[in-house]
């Protein structure tokens, strides 16, 4: 038999229930685009690469495709978060200019530096659009390199996204596997040898 407060609270997680249903989570699967400002390429760029948001195509937007394919421009959007994640840098999406014509201050023309530890990575204006020009494709890919030595990045690519890049004791995930996968290879490498050298 269900009480007079049993079914009062029944009710109120019935509820829950249906409010949960009725309004689309914070965070869904969609995509945005939007290059009207520094605030909107930076939101492009990032928010279509999350885990649950993962369009690299539509991220590859915020780069110019003058010079380069859809493909490159999404691999290129895909290595910049990398870098930003791989040294743990958090971009203050919020604060970054809103103004479809702002100027920098120091060079005076249409162009923003997203993270100053990379003045030759930058936005730029180009005809209506707030892009990655061209020029800084280059940086972009030093950068990472330099980050993700000997291919590294293909263990990042390898694990469930947003998890290669969480830090513990001052390592990151993949940095970890990398180890382990060392490892192990060099146990298989030795009993191999072991076995080989053990005939003669």
């Amino acid at each position: 038999m269900i009480t007079g407060l049993h079914c009062s609270h029944f009710r109120v997680f019935l509820g829950i229930v249906i409010l949960s249903f009725s309004f689309p989570a914070l965070g869904q699967d969609t995509v945005f685009f939007n290059l009207e400002s520094p605030y909107h390429a930076v939101l492009t760029h990032l928010h279509n690469l999350q885990p649950d948001s993962y369009y690299p195509k539509a991220a590859g937007k915020a780069f110019s495709q003058e010079t380069i394919d859809e493909r490159k421009a999404a691999n290129l959007a895909v290595k910049l978060k990398q870098i930003w994640d791989g040294e743990g840098t958090l971009i203050p999406v919020d604060l970054l200019p809103q103004e479809s014509s702002f100027i920098d201050s120091v060079s005076g023309k249409a162009i923003y530096v997203v993270d100053p530890k990379y003045p030759d990575i930058f936005l730029k204006k180009i005809g209506n659009r707030w892009q990655y020009p061209p020029s800084t494709f280059a940086a972009i890919e030093q950068a990472h390199d330099r980050i993700y030595p000997f291919g590294a990045d293909l263990l990042v690519n390898l694990l469930p996204r947003g998890i290669g890049n969480i830090s513990h004791f001052g390592l990151r995930i993949w940095q970890y596997v990398g180890i382990a996968l060392f490892l192990i290879f060099g146990y298989i490498f030795y009993r191999a040898f072991t076995l080989l050298f053990d005939k003669f």
